[in-house]
């Protein structure tokens, strides 16, 4: 027995002995990659066959994360059963609640429709001596194990599932963030190290803007139909972003506005300021570290910074121009070719003076929509008073005083909610608020007539220059100093029909003079006092032309055109402040259509579909056609609205093409062309669908459609004096009386 024993182990030994040789001999000489496929296709030989399959999900896909391990991670937080025995809690200072998330090594099970899904959240340590692992941190996946016959359903249904509830578990629980580069950066901001972020607490909504609620929905009903076409915007060929313009006075709530609408998208925003830029590629480079959902703000855009026109002929500084911030740098990112980096992306400039602006800046592509924030509104006043006091305030003894003074004093909905906020008292509040509405217009009217007076003082300087001069030049200084005197060479329609009505003045004056021997003077100055000026003159020149044309049968026509004296004429009081007071209320009209001239009015002209709101909402009455430039009807209509448009001035006349504006043609329910569209304070009251109150035909005349117009109350009506310009009118033929004592022409 013992020999047996004895000899048991030296077989022992010298097998072991072999085999460490063998092992030995095997590292020396066959090569790493070797020896580890022959242990593979060993075990794979040797091991019982699975039907299960596991998909590892690392947490990095090179050098960044992996969106799917992101997306498990958030989705399996709803899956922790009662049964896990591990779990980790942390909370950040910018979150909101507890993030729980499983240990490693722990397993959670799901079911999705009739598949059993097994997941295991796997660490691995590093490991010095392996060169994949050295020098970094654990490495962290997510194993997903399920039966291989539902390979296909787990790739094309169940991981899309899992992302798209991820996402939606993120919506919900975003803690929207403002972002700017001066901002000390956290452990969970992203951006490339160029933006720092601060939890955005601002509580303003749609429900608290001070706003026209018309406006206020048409900005919601435009970024919702923004967010949901994504694959619109992608069938069109056009980047996923969209631009907006708020411009107004200060104080009227464009940063509210725009905390507003991001509270409403749930989309981060990114505050930028040009002044710390000082070159295009750092624009570019600090541009495309910005999310996508998001809002980018450029506020006062006039005044950021001095950037370089594109227009301007520098040719010495045309090699250095990347590093120089300029206006082509900045729309070459909105609009050109770096603005397809990133999706679903809206930009907000903010001005103040809107015609400071490029006009490059303003075109459809880069601001979309033109929002024009205004002074306070009666409605702006009424949600103020309900936020602010808790009261309806139209049911309060000083509403129709506060309700006349904002109509007629410019207060923003700041100085509104500042004077509201003063007390919690409703009669109080609303007491100290008529007084400094009251204080405000008060103070509006001494600045108006501040410039009065001074006008005042050079004009009366100017009649002191004059009486101090001998008669004979009274006349010339006269001449010289009158406003309604104009180089013929420089005379326009407007100075036509002012020097007109000054020779008429002259004429009546004249006249006057004349009779006024053979009058009481009392009787005169009655008059001229109880009658209207307008009827005085239009009597004066019928007897005046009477005169003449008897003096005409009487006299030789020399005498006809004989100089008239206007020295003895301006010598007398009564008709001096007569004069005075007709050449002030023209120069008051003729200050009142330059400023309509300016917002538009006078012509008829088309606009885009960026720029629709602010048309409307800026005028008081609008008259907007839409349009197909392709329809022989829409051109019809053309013609008409570009004689009415110089006729009536107090009226805007626009056109939108139909085909380039499909929101606003939704919204409105334009369905037929041509279709006008009335507006009155930005609503719209009234519509002409094709040519159905005009008859039916096409050869309806112009002043037919004025005359249904002023029906509706959308034009005014014209003044005696004044005559239809319309192409039909200056085709006919009208004679005057024949009796020259008639007074109708």
């Amino acid at each position: 027995m013992p020999q047996s024993v004895s000899g048991l182990f030296s077989v022992y030994a010298s097998l072991a002995a072999s085999v460490m040789l063998v092992r030995s001999m095997a590292n020396e000489f066959i090569p790493y990659e070797l020896r580890s496929y022959l242990s593979s296709a060993i075990h794979y030989l040797f091991s019982p066959l699975s039907s299960n399959l596991t998909l590892v999900i690392d947490e990095y896909s090179g050098i960044t994360r992996n969106q799917v391990y992101d997306a498990a991670e958030t989705y399996l937080r709803t899956k922790i059963s009662p049964s896990t025995d591990r779990l980790k809690v942390s909370k950040t200072p910018r979150q909101k609640n507890f993030s729980i998330a499983i240990e490693k090594g722990e397993e959670v099970n799901d079911f999705y429709e009739d598949m059993k899904l097994k997941w295991r959240y796997v660490c691995i340590e590093p490991q010095n001596n392996n060169h994949h692992y050295s020098g970094g941190g654990e490495k962290r996946c997510f194993e997903l194990s399920f039966n291989k016959k539902y390979k296909d359903r787990v790739m094309g249904s169940y991981l899309p599932f899992v992302m798209a509830r991820a996402n939606s578990i993120k919506e919900e629980e975003k803690v929207i963030k403002l972002y700017n580069r001066d901002c000390p950066m956290g452990d969970d901001d992203g951006g490339g190290g160029m933006w720092g972020s601060i939890n955005l607490e601002h509580p303003a909504t749609f429900d608290t803007m001070a706003m026209d609620s018309a406006l206020k929905k048409m900005i919601i009903d435009d970024m919702e139909m923004f967010v949901r076409r994504k694959e619109f915007y992608k069938k069109v060929g056009k980047a996923w972003k969209r631009g907006y313009l708020l411009y107004g006075p200060p104080g009227t709530g464009k940063s509210s506005l725009i905390a507003a609408m991001a509270n409403y998208l749930k989309f981060d925003i990114y505050d930028l300021e040009l002044t710390s830029i000082y070159s295009n590629s750092d624009l570019r480079r600090i541009l495309l570290s910005t999310t996508n959902r998001s809002i980018l703000v450029i506020e006062d855009i006039d005044c950021s910074v001095e950037m370089q026109d594109r227009q301007q002929n520098v040719d010495f500084e045309a090699p250095c121009s990347s590093s120089r911030l300029t206006l082509s740098g900045i729309l070459n990112f909105i609009d050109g070719l770096w603005s397809s980096c990133g999706d679903e992306r809206i930009i907000i400039f903010t001005t103040n003076h809107k015609d400071r602006l490029d006009p490059a800046l303003l075109r459809p592509g880069r601001m979309d929509v033109h929002i024009n924030l205004s002074y306070c509104t009666t409605q702006g006043f009424n949600l103020l008073a309900s936020n602010y006091l808790g009261i309806q305030c139209k049911y309060h003894r000083l509403y129709g005083e506060i309700e006349g003074l904002i109509e007629n004093t410019n207060v923003t909905p700041a100085e509104v909610a500042e004077e509201l906020m003063k007390t919690e008292d409703v009669d109080i509040a609303l007491d100290g608020l008529v007084k400094f509405l009251k204080r405000k217009n008060s103070q509006a009217k001494d600045e108006a007539n501040g410039k009065v007076e001074d006008q005042e003082t050079k004009r009366q300087k100017l009649d002191d220059d004059k009486k101090s001069l001998p008669i004979k030049n009274k006349r010339r200084i006269l001449r010289t100093a009158n406003p309604l005197y104009f180089s013929k060479g420089l005379e326009n329609e407007q100075t036509r029909k002012t020097r007109e009505i000054s020779i008429a003045i002259c004429s009546t004056a004249q006249y006057l003079m004349k009779k006024r021997r053979d009058m009481d003077p009392n009787s005169v100055k009655s008059t001229l006092s109880n009658l209207a000026f307008g009827n005085v003159m239009a009597a004066a020149a019928r007897d005046y032309q009477k005169e003449l044309i008897a003096q005409d049968k009487a006299q030789t026509s020399s005498s006809i055109n004989q100089e008239v004296d206007l020295d003895e004429l301006m010598d007398d009081p009564e008709l001096e402040k007569l004069h005075a007071d007709r050449i002030a209320a023209l120069k008051r009209e003729v200050e009142k259509r330059e400023a309509l001239k300016k917002q538009g009015h006078g012509e008829y002209r088309e606009i885009s579909e960026g720029d629709f709101l602010g048309e409307v909402t800026g005028s008081e009455k609008v008259i907007c056609h839409f349009y197909h430039r392709e329809f022989y009807r829409c051109k019809i209509m053309d013609k008409h609205w570009k004689a009415l448009a110089q006729s009536h001035l107090d009226t805007k006349f626009i056109k939108l093409d139909a085909e380039n504006a499909p929101f606003f043609v939704t919204k409105l329910g334009v369905k037929t062309l041509p279709c006008v569209i009335l507006f009155r304070k930005g609503v719209a009251i009234d519509r002409l669908i094709g040519f159905q109150d005009l008859g039916g035909k096409d050869d309806f005349t112009t002043k037919s459609l004025e005359i249904l117009l002023m029906k509706k109350g959308i034009i005014s009506e014209k003044e005696d004096n004044e005559e239809d310009d319309y192409p039909e009118s200056r085709r006919k033929t009208v004679r005057s009386s024949v009796d020259p004592d008639s007074d109708s022409d």
